[in-house]
């Protein structure tokens, strides 16, 4: 039909003697396959957006309205379009109130994920900086195997708490990409996964059989931080699809140029209406024993490495979760996952942390650098320390109650210009953010911190001048 003809809402009327230019081929056969005498076509928009017609057929000419009857036939329309028009206003409040519930929920859920995530960087600190400490005492023990996989992941679990605090711009940080083996990844998540599936699963009666079906060797460009987060959430969204025990196959395979790595487990299947929402932040169906995050941010790592990630289920058989990542046409380099010997700092720190168990490993590990350490709980505390005995460098937390450490490294600083300040934080700083302090901040360590970042970064801020780094 002619679009001018629902912009004015006139009614039109068809006669099968005559021919009407405003009615479309279409439609005017299909009038006449009717073999209708007339037919009265009424036309509107619903808000603007919605083609409407009512559409009267007449086989009795005697029948055909005139135009006080087409007017009353057009009122009542009119009061029918108006009902519809409130019904889907009423239905946009609903739509809209309910979109800003969805709103508040994700801000309220942002602010807890920012608060615990400052919390966890803190633990994570303590196990990373222990496991650095002991694996430096214990290199030549059994036990250097564990203590080396308990560093690892507690690094992925802080690679982890970064983008969960990106979660709300949705950029998802990874890292440099380099050549992996994928069925290494696979093996290094089963044995941090073990412990769930073996002796947590014995202490409540359960029986979990893995299968691994590893195909030859294939290699992937990717972070492998961020695939072990991606494989860990898969192998423990299995473990939850079968919480009275089952059976969990993973299996990889290489086909024309694509790696393909399977999760399949024998739970109770992913229903067909949940499948297409299983990817959405915020969607769960593990009640409040799930955030509705792990599977979204799998989907957008996987995604940043050119890849996909496809579900199947059968109602009361299980599901299967098939990750494609493009192969890569290289091997790694050789470099036998050697540890950078990271040597002795020489110099005096003053260590500003409210958090004890933090400050007390930071401490530790200053020192088995080679640093002689002052330890702070408070700003007001340090800084008369720092006016009594001095310092090489001072190494203060952001948050910490009364005088935070902005405010510490600007009376540093007001004190001797030349002492370099190093922020801890837990916090996730924008580079923004970071510029605005340039006057009174020399660097920043992110925590869950390790022996290199805090090497780097003196080895950045401090001058080799004999009082300080050697």
């Amino acid at each position: 039909m002619a679009e001018e003809l629902f912009d004015k809402g006139e009614p039109l009327l068809w006669k099968k003697e005559k021919e009407n230019p405003h009615v479309s081929k279409t439609l005017s056969e299909s009038l006449q396959e009717l073999e209708a005498n007339a037919v009265l076509f009424i036309p509107c928009r619903i808000q603007h957006f919605y083609y409407a017609a009512l559409i009267l057929t007449y086989y009795d000419s005697e029948e055909i309205p005139d135009h006080e009857m087409m007017k009353t036939i057009q009122f009542v329309f009119d009061l029918l379009v108006q009902s519809i028009e409130k019904e889907l206003l009423l239905e946009h409040k609903r739509n809209y109130e309910s979109y800003i519930q969805h709103l508040e929920r994700m801000k309220l859920v942002g602010e807890l994920a920012s608060g615990s995530a400052h919390h966890l960087n803190n633990i994570l600190s303590v196990i990373t900086g222990r496991a650095q400490i002991l694996a430096k005492k214990m290199k030549d023990s059994p036990l250097a195997k564990d203590i080396a996989m308990i560093e690892q992941a507690a690094e992925d679990g802080a690679l982890a708490v970064r983008r969960l605090q990106s979660v709300k711009t949705k950029s998802y940080s990874v890292k440099k990409f380099e050549v992996l083996s994928v069925n290494d990844l696979i093996l290094e998540v089963v044995e941090i996964a073990r412990p769930r599936f073996e002796r947590e699963a014995q202490s409540h009666g359960l029986t979990y059989d893995v299968k691994l079906s590893l195909g030859p060797i294939s290699y992937i460009k990717g972070d492998a931080a961020a695939l072990r987060e991606v494989f860990l959430n898969m192998i423990n969204n299995a473990l939850d699809a079968m919480p009275k025990g089952g059976k969990m196959t993973i299996q990889t395979t290489l086909e024309k140029g694509k790696v393909f790595i399977f999760f399949s487990d024998t739970g109770g299947g992913i229903p067909e209406e949940v499948k297409e929402k299983i990817f959405q932040p915020f969607f769960s169906t593990k009640g409040e024993k799930g955030n509705g995050l792990g599977l979204s941010i799998a989907a957008e790592i996987v995604s940043k490495h050119q890849g996909k990630i496809y579900v199947d289920s059968i109602p009361n058989k299980g599901s299967i979760f098939m990750v494609e990542i493009p192969a890569a046409t290289e091997k790694p380099e050789n470099n036998n996952h050697q540890k950078i010997n990271l040597g002795e700092l020489n110099c005096r720190v003053l260590l500003v942390d409210d958090e004890t168990v933090v400050g007390e490993t930071l401490a530790e590990m200053l020192g088995e650098e080679g640093c002689e350490v002052t330890m702070m709980n408070n700003a007001l505390d340090a800084l008369k320390s720092f006016n009594q005995k001095g310092c090489d460098i001072v190494l203060t937390d952001l948050s910490m109650p009364g005088v935070n450490g902005l405010e510490l490294a600007r009376r540093i600083k007001a004190l001797r210009e030349d002492i370099p300040v190093v922020m801890i934080t837990g916090w996730q700083q924008s580079q923004q953010e970071r510029e605005k302090h340039n006057g009174y901040i020399d660097g920043f360590i992110e925590k869950p911190f390790n022996l290199k970042q805090i090497r780097d970064e003196f080895k950045r801020v401090l001058k080799p001048n004999g009082k300080n780094l050697l």
